[in-house]
């Protein structure tokens, strides 16, 4: 079974990058220092710096098939034999496991301090601002592609910070507002590391003023789903329904029964777009890659043309024929199944190409890598690209396959005032263009009056006036006299 491939070995890459030399760049090179000043780092010279890569690999079923080990050695191979990496300096790393309780990965992260340099993590969003504060206080960098926690924006608060890819939230509000889905669902599973994803997504979009109408968990029995399903019927002017919880297309069975359910109440009939959120973290395949859990199970498939996949973009190879590559050069194991991460080269303004995606960074060293929107039509059971979201314009851009929603149309949109700045909407409704109507009404009303009051009285006017004319023959020449009173009683 395919898991996507998860991002951390990129965040390896981040703190390598740096140190590239290119001509006469050297380690004082203007880069170099901006990034370790960014993420706080410092080196030693013949110290290998070590790196801890941080997840649920051993509680978690579907994070222990991103094979970590296998990861990280090969973005440590990859980059140990790049010729303009510089000799002096080396990277080691270490598998630090995360409990899925997240009281209980806070504490063991604080017995990490001293096994690492810097992290990579954490993957539950639940501890991300403490661990970032932690970070913060031992002068160590803290790169994590799962934290969503928008209070993590701040540099000034978390200069030891950095996310590898845009902020999860960033995109879906670019999708959003494009298509003016404005009023949101947020559900999750039951798991602890979705339960805290699910309330820091809703609380993401709460603070760029968007309505999250419900915020439910829900397990994978048929109660616990319908209950929740339920919920957001009544829930009021739901456009889209974010899913915090593994997809069903790896497997992930919490999704594939929401969606069943919800197929059998006729909740995928266009009324409401249902968008996976762990797709967002990494590169799902899609070209030329038949999806067999569509393919064997019809509910699921009719359900998902209600689903828009929203994933990082790759680029000139697919996943696979970039593990079909590695594989070859013995960097992985042929034994081993198709579960690689994809590694990516983080710096300032850079853009280049990583394991089989372009990778993209602007001048503060945030992703803008593209993303892309994939579909369905309920027939087959491959995914089609409709649009690529650019992260750097924040712009959608058609790639010539319009998106295939259930009864022909798109869900109703909501009105554009929730994703203007500065303007207050209530409702859906924009205060300023509900006076203006109300304005136009009472002056329609008033002209309405005015003038039928002013036909009912036009006998009465036209009585009251007395018309005197003099027609001069000679001189060819009509003078008129109007006289008349014209007040009323």
């Amino acid at each position: 079974m395919f898991l996507g491939p998860w991002p951390f070995s990129r965040l390896l890459s981040w703190f390598a990058i740096s140190s590239r030399l290119s001509g006469h760049h050297g380690l004082a090179s203007c880069k170099f220092l901006q990034c370790v000043c960014l993420l706080a780092i410092r080196w030693v010279q013949a110290v290998p710096y070590k790196i801890g890569v941080i997840g649920p690999w051993t509680c978690d079923p579907f994070f222990s098939k991103a094979l970590p080990k296998v990861a990280a050695h090969l973005a440590i191979e990859r980059i140990s034999r790049d010729v303009s990496f510089d000799r002096r300096y080396s990277f080691e790393y270490v598998i630090l496991n995360e409990d899925c309780q997240t009281s209980k990965a806070l504490s063991s992260f604080i017995s990490h301090q001293q096994m690492a340099s810097g992290f990579i993590g954490p993957a539950n969003p639940g501890y991300c601002e403490a661990a970032s504060l932690l970070g913060n206080s031992w002068d160590k960098g803290i790169f994590s592609w799962a934290c969503v926690n928008h209070e993590l924006d701040n540099k000034h608060s978390y200069p030891t910070f950095s996310r590898t890819l845009p902020s999860p939230i960033r995109v879906l509000i670019t999708v959003m507002k494009y298509f003016q889905w404005a009023h949101a669902g947020v559900i999750s599973s039951d798991e602890d590391i979705w339960l805290h994803t699910a309330n820091r997504v809703s609380s993401a979009l709460q603070s760029h003023g968007l309505p999250v109408g419900v915020v439910l968990t829900t397990g994978q029995d048929s109660q616990s789903i319908q209950k929740a399903l339920q919920h957001i019927r009544q829930a009021d002017q739901i456009r889209i329904i974010i899913l915090c919880m593994h997809s069903a297309l790896i497997g992930g069975e919490t999704q594939t029964h929401f969606l069943e359910l919800a197929h059998e109440l006729k909740m995928t009939d266009g009324t409401y777009v249902f968008v996976p959120y762990d797709v967002l973290l990494y590169s799902l395949p899609y070209k030329h890659t038949p999806y067999q859990v569509l393919r064997n199970n019809q509910k699921l498939r009719e359900a998902y043309d209600a689903v828009l996949t929203i994933t990082v973009e790759s680029h000139e190879k697919t996943f696979y024929e970039a593990y079909a590559e590695a594989t070859a050069s013995g960097e992985i194991p042929e034994k081993l199944d198709s579960h690689q991460a994809s590694l990516v080269r983080h710096s300032r303004n850079m853009q280049f190409y990583g394991f089989n995606q372009l990778i993209r960074t602007d001048s503060n060293g945030n992703g803008i890598s593209e993303y892309v929107i994939l579909d369905t039509n309920g027939k087959e059971w491959e995914l089609r690209s409709t649009y690529t979201v650019d992260m750097e314009t924040e712009l959608l851009r058609f790639r010539g396959t319009p998106i295939h929603f259930p009864g022909g149309r798109p869900t109703r949109a909501d009105a554009k005032c929730w994703f203007a700045e500065g303007k207050i909407c209530q409702g859906g409704i924009d205060p300023a263009l509900a006076m203006m109507v109300c304005l136009a009404l009472l002056i329609a009303l008033l002209s309405i009056n005015g003038f039928a009051y002013f036909i009912s009285d036009l006998p009465t006017l036209l009585a009251s006036f007395r018309v005197k004319c003099f027609h001069d023959v000679e001189n060819n020449f009509l003078s008129c006299d109007v006289s008349g009173d014209v007040s009323y009683e």
